[in-house]
């Protein structure tokens, strides 16, 4: 048999389980925006986070246990996460200019709306912004002390950005239920909760990335580390565009 630089996967379920359970997820998403039915949407994140899990694993054996993970594959692997956060990049590219677009069509009134109570910039979006920052010099030291071997402090300032990510989450939340107005106060809070709720949803998935390579971090070194490479570039793509999102939605 001649040798050749690509794996030829052999048969597994996730990619269609992952396909259905997407599907459903947005149909269940549709459902409970019209009838307030959660439990389908909750069904939906759970098999949907349960299959990626598997995934995930399956790709991580073929890697490290069969050694099937060529160079070539490694650098395909990364191509992949860079065209993946690509299409992110262009989802809130739309969200932004649905709101500017938006604040073009009603230039003849005030943007936002006078009898909306805006939160103050300056206090926990501000806040939330340094926090967000911070975490991203954090994952940089991480990504510095993997290359140096140094795994001890590459744990320790892991965790670090762990924790940023997380109290950056519980802010939002707590400014979402303290917010004076709601999704239904015209467009221009339609617009701002869907652009900073799907932002914090990306943050969760970051964390979701670094947790997982925190598991896995005996298996990572300074020249195989596609795990820790794909969490930390998801991680600066959530940083850059929460500086897009509080310059627009909050100054």
């Amino acid at each position: 048999m001649m040798k050749q630089p690509f794996y030829l996967i052999q048969p597994n379920p996730w990619p269609i389980l992952m396909s259905l359970n997407l599907f459903n997820l947005i149909n269940s998403m549709i459902n409970w925006m019209e009838e307030k039915i959660l439990t389908f949407l909750i069904m939906n994140l759970f098999f949907t986070s349960i299959c990626s899990i598997k995934w995930w694993i399956h790709i991580k054996t073929e890697s490290l246990l069969k050694g099937q993970h060529t160079f070539l594959i490694y650098q395909n692997l990364k191509m992949a996460m860079i065209m993946f956060i690509f299409t992110e990049i262009l989802l809130f590219t739309s969200l932004l200019w649905n709101f500017f677009y938006m604040k073009k069509l009603n230039y003849d009134m005030m943007w936002p709306p006078k009898f909306l109570l805006m939160i103050n910039p300056y206090h926990i979006p501000l806040l939330n912004t340094l926090i967000l920052f911070s975490s991203s010099i954090t994952i940089t030291w991480s990504h510095h002390c993997l290359i140096n071997k140094n795994y001890k402090i590459m744990k320790i300032s892991s965790f670090i950005t762990l924790m940023l990510g997380i109290t950056f989450i519980t802010l939002q939340i707590y400014e979402f239920f303290t917010m004076k107005f709601n999704m239904n106060d015209s467009i221009y809070g339609s617009s701002f909760y869907l652009t900073t709720g799907f932002h914090g949803f990306h943050v969760i998935i970051g964390l979701m990335f670094i947790s997982s390579y925190m598991i896995k971090m005996k298996y990572s070194n300074s020249w195989h580390n596609f795990n820790f490479e794909s969490a930390s570039w998801y991680w600066h793509f959530v940083d850059l565009v929460w500086l897009f999102v509080y310059t627009s939605l909050y100054l």
